[in-house]
């Protein structure tokens, strides 16, 4: 049941999307994906599985997830007035990879140890 009630709640997201980028707000669809929506599910699962400790590793870590999507974003803002939709996107999901390589490499080998207090680095 909480299964249906998560894609319930990510499909009202994706039609809120798409409202808002048909409408003459259509700027707010940059914002709409950015409400936590399912950052509520992971702190909510994170804190019941391992306490606050966890919540703040994965807290910590979502404020890295910044730079992955800024990298999309600057991607797709450099590229769109020299490529096409599909590759400006595809170029932006490259860099969004590549940015998340980056964060979870960062975080395994050097802060998840830091941030948490275990000295494990």
């Amino acid at each position: 049941m909480s299964y249906l009630f998560k894609g319930l709640v990510g499909g009202f997201v994706v039609i809120a999307i798409a409202l808002l980028a048909r409408s003459r707000f259509s700027y707010l669809a940059g914002l709409a994906p950015l409400f936590p929506t399912f950052a509520l599910f992971a702190h909510v699962f994170a804190y019941g599985d391992g306490g606050a400790t966890s919540l703040k590793a994965v807290a910590y870590f979502g404020l890295l997830a910044i730079l992955p999507y800024s990298a999309y974003l600057l991607t797709v803002i450099g590229s769109i007035n020299h490529f096409g939709i599909k590759t400006s996107l595809a170029l932006a999901l490259v860099a969004w990879t590549l940015g998340a390589l980056a964060i979870t490499a960062v975080w395994d080998r050097y802060l998840h140890a830091l941030v948490l207090g275990t000295g494990n680095t």
